[in-house]
């Protein structure tokens, strides 16, 4: 749509501490387990409370497919941490393998959880769903028995599930779906199929990937609004700017003619 030339914020003070948690499991079975809970926490999780968690395919040993599995959950709280470690129960309850609950200074933080050093250029093909209620039980289930099929699982050629829960809450439903060009407003949580796998690795490799991905979709598709993150870009999937944009389309596509006639932004 065009170039950004300049910022305003409005700032408020940042509280001196947060309660930093993350709590690790391995296997399919702790894996299901653990995103049904992040499930459930996200459909009444205070604003106060932000969490990413992931279950990824890793290389087979000797305990087969389904226990080459690693999975996490982790983020910050703000607020007591008495109160953090009454929501997060769930998750101390499933026996994690490592787990860490703690205040600790809220810079500090900022930097452990949510920047992460830029990677080696690879490939991927990211196909995100939203959720607008709590997901049948079933569904978690067959979406880690599909990610223990995960056709490719090496350290740099492999699938994750992640449910990324800073999607949704009472903040970011606030806002009206068609207030502004980001559309995807009552969501508690973000579904993020993700394929990996290097840009020289074969065809055949990041198609079987793609292929992943998109069963992966098939499973949720008629439990969740046809809607993708734009943030996780994708022409392979089915309609990608009405996915990303939803009724807002036509209205920005109006914006885009009036302000840019000659089509000189372009993707």
């Amino acid at each position: 749509f065009g170039l950004n030339t300049s910022f305003e914020f409005q700032l408020v003070p940042a509280p001196p501490t947060v309660v930093y948690f993350r709590y690790d499991y391995r296997g399919a079975d702790a894996a299901t387990a653990m995103l049904a809970a992040v499930d459930t926490l996200c459909q009444t999780a205070p604003p106060g409370l932000n969490l990413s968690s992931s279950a990824q395919a890793t290389s087979v040993g000797g305990g087969g497919p389904r226990e080459a599995i690693d999975a996490f959950v982790r983020g910050q709280y703000v607020g007591p941490v008495d109160e953090a470690r009454d929501l997060l129960a769930p998750f101390v309850a499933l026996s994690p393998v490592t787990s860490a609950c703690e205040e600790r200074p809220f810079w500090q933080v900022q930097q452990q959880v949510w920047p992460s050093a830029n990677p080696a250029p690879h490939s991927w093909g990211d196909w995100s769903r939203y959720t607008r209620a709590a997901l049948p039980q079933d569904r978690v289930a067959k979406m880690v028995d599909l990610l223990a099929q995960c056709p490719v699982r090496t350290d740099t050629a492999n699938g994750a599930l992640w449910f990324l829960g800073w999607v949704g809450g009472d903040v970011v439903g606030r806002v009206g779906r068609t207030d502004t060009a980001y559309v995807h407003r009552g969501s508690p949580l973000l579904l993020r199929p993700t394929p990996v796998w290097e840009t020289g690795d074969p065809a055949s490799v990041g198609q079987d990937l793609l292929d992943w991905t998109a069963a992966q979709i098939d499973i949720v598709a008629d439990v969740t609004p046809d809607e993708s993150y734009q943030n996780f870009p994708n022409r392979l999937i089915p309609h990608p700017l009405q996915q990303y944009f939803g009724e807002n389309l036509d209205r920005l596509i109006d914006v885009k003619t009036a302000y840019d006639p000659g089509n000189l932004f372009t993707n």
